[in-house]
């Protein structure tokens, strides 16, 4: 098939069967994507990694190019793969968008069934926060100010809180003074990056983390 048409996904082999994306390098973000997929035994496979991301709006799709057609795929899982490829050498990846033949409905099913089992099995899950904007994440201040949250029993998200803030607030005077200086470091620290990423947003992220191994990694380009 000419790589100028679309891709055709062949059937899997069995039921343990899953697909894995190898993401070409590039030496630049302008690079086309290139990829293939390979299938493998999800009990056998070689050491890949899981990404959890937002699909994203699909009205701006891009391409991806496989030796035998192309896929299209939303703009932010692009951003995504253009931000994850290396220099130099391939990037084995688990996309669910790309991995799973989405027209396929008995396959889609079997495929869901083994997510939990796919990120656990990966030895990374990346998650993918969104597209660069320029601005750098002190990742080092949100943790100390997350510590800090913890220390004085905030819950996320939790009615209560605001009767523990309240009790801290006016406890102390000089703490007005604490709190505006530490607003002021969490937004030199672009700490609104964070919370305002749909990422955290989507209910399946709750699977993805906790079926993770020990190693789980926020991505994106200004972390």
């Amino acid at each position: 098939m000419s790589p100028d048409c679309p891709y055709r996904y062949k059937v899997l082999a069995k039921g343990d069967s899953i697909r894995l994306l190898r993401l070409k390098p590039a030496a630049s973000s302008d690079t086309v994507i290139q990829c293939e997929l390979i299938d493998v035994d999800l009990f056998k496979a070689c050491e890949y990694e899981a990404l959890s991301y937002v699909w994203g709006k699909d009205d701006n799709p891009n391409l991806l190019h496989l030796p035998s057609g192309h896929l299209k795929v939303t703009e932010n899982l692009a951003s995504a793969l253009r931000g994850l490829r290396y220099g130099g050498g391939s990037r084995l990846l688990w996309v669910d968008a790309i991995c799973i033949h989405q027209s396929d409905s008995t396959e889609k099913a079997q495929q869901v069934a083994l997510m939990a089992r796919i990120y656990r099995k990966a030895f990374r899950v990346l998650a993918w926060l969104g597209k660069d904007d320029g601005k750098i994440i002190n990742i080092p201040t949100i943790l100390k100010f997350s510590q800090m949250a913890k220390q004085l029993g905030l819950k996320s998200p939790a009615p209560e809180n605001k009767a523990v803030i309240q009790k801290w607030f006016y406890g102390d005077p000089e703490r007005v003074i604490w709190v505006a200086a530490a607003m002021r470091e969490l937004g030199d620290a672009n700490f609104p990056i964070i919370y305002e990423s749909a990422w955290f947003t989507r209910m399946w992220i709750v699977q993805e983390v906790c079926a993770c191994s020990d190693a789980f990694y926020a991505n994106c380009s200004h972390i």
